[in-house]
């Protein structure tokens, strides 16, 4: 369900696909690529959502636009949700077919729709939230969501310029002498037209854009010994407190016991029980071996939405231990390996980069939406990478010739 692409592969591939499928021009179409960094910890639950940053799409007429996700599903906690939003702007409506897909999932969204301003897409994408946890499992370090969107002008008429631009330009052409005011329409229709093609020749056009959503992520690691581990009696609790330095954070007691059965068994809890908001929980627990490497047992995610006790057995017993206590037991301490991770804020969103295409022309610059914002050339920094090397060459060669002559002599 996760990309692991790089962002400018997964919009160039996307686009020439969907557009050739489409069979439109360049300049009719928009696309947008939206990343959420650490999906699998959002803290909202069933029925709640976040939206990607407005865009503005301008081959379609300068509407604005914006995705809205479901992380655990509008209705059904199955599946991931995301739908298309159309915002204020004119004009009141528009007709466009887009196409939305979340992940790599093989379901995607490919519908021709009338949009009022406020209106959202009749059809959403769909994605299974278990197989993004799989993946996630899987792959511990990439926990990237992609939602891909794409969509194209479907009006009939796409003129932006006016009558009376054109009247102007033809005026302007014969010092002011002419009176354009007796030329056919046809005549100014076609101009338009011209004047059209010739400005996506000259100025180059957003074709593309890049966002990101970061879900903020809290982590602790440390190490955790329970001595008289083979003596220790069910349902006797030893605890640990894990306090972050940030006042708005909540305050997590984790408790390690044995149960009645003689099995190992933690439990976490928010220790004062006052924590109003909801917030994620992901535990990973490893058992420390003497002399071989660390022993995995139990990695697992919670949404605390209120004052509850999340129960998580180790499987694995305290009989087990002391008949491996060769591996596992130094002065009859048995050792833990923690990593705890939270997400109790709001997420942070943003526009990072557009891609910029010109009729003539391969998309030919990217503007990194940054805190100077400022245009990258790809041609210039290609250049400046190649002379680089050359130089990096040249300075090679001269030490080795050097190294040579000093040998000979």
């Amino acid at each position: 369900m996760y990309r692991r692409d790089s962002i400018s592969i997964v919009q160039e591939n996307l686009k020439d696909l969907w557009d050739s499928d489409v069979g439109v021009k360049k300049h009719e179409s928009f696309g947008i690529v939206w990343r959420i960094t650490n999906f699998t910890m959002c803290k909202l639950e069933k029925g709640e959502f976040f939206e990607s940053p407005i865009f503005v799409a301008e081959s379609l007429q300068n509407t604005n636009w914006y995705l809205r996700l479901y992380p655990r599903g509008e209705r059904d906690c199955d599946d991931i949700v995301c739908y298309l939003h159309r915002g204020n702007s004119s004009p009141d409506s528009i007709t466009v077919r887009y196409k939305l897909s979340v992940g790599i999932s093989n379901q995607c969204a490919d519908q021709v729709q009338t949009f009022e301003m406020y209106s959202q897409s009749a059809v959403p994408a769909y994605a299974r939230r278990d197989e993004v946890l799989d993946e996630v499992r899987k792959y511990p370090l990439v926990d990237v969501l992609l939602v891909d969107c794409r969509l194209w002008n479907c009006q009939t008429k796409q003129r932006k310029g006016s009558i009376f631009d054109v009247k102007s330009l033809i005026s302007y052409l014969h010092n002011y002498e002419y009176n354009a005011d007796n030329l056919p329409q046809e005549v100014l229709h076609s101009t338009m037209d011209e004047v059209e093609t010739l400005k996506r020749k000259l100025r180059p056009y957003p074709e593309s854009c890049s966002a990101y959503t970061r879900i903020p992520v809290e982590r602790w690691y440390f190490l955790w010994s329970i001595k008289r581990f083979s003596e220790r009696q069910s349902n006797e609790k030893e605890a640990i407190t894990v306090i972050s330095v940030s006042e708005s954070a909540p305050k997590i007691l984790v408790t390690f016991f044995v149960d009645e059965e003689g099995d190992l068994e933690m439990d976490i809890r928010e220790l004062t029980g006052k924590y109003g908001s909801s917030f994620t929980a992901n535990f990973k627990i490893q058992l420390v071996g003497i002399h071989e490497r660390n022993f995995e047992i139990r990695q697992d995610m919670h949404l605390f939405s209120s004052n509850e006790i999340w129960k998580i057995p180790l499987h694995i017993s305290q009989t087990d231990i002391v008949r491996q206590e060769d591996r596992f037991l130094l002065d009859d301490r048995l050792t833990f390996r923690c990593e705890l991770a939270i997400s109790y804020e709001n997420e942070v969103s943003n526009i990072d980069s557009c891609s910029y295409v010109s009729d003539d022309s391969k998309p030919i610059l990217e503007r990194q939406i940054s805190y100077g914002q400022s245009i990258v050339h790809s041609n210039s920094m290609n250049s400046a990478w190649t002379h680089m090397k050359f130089v990096s060459f040249i300075c090679f060669i001269s030490f080795l010739l050097v190294f040579i002559y000093d040998a000979l002599a």
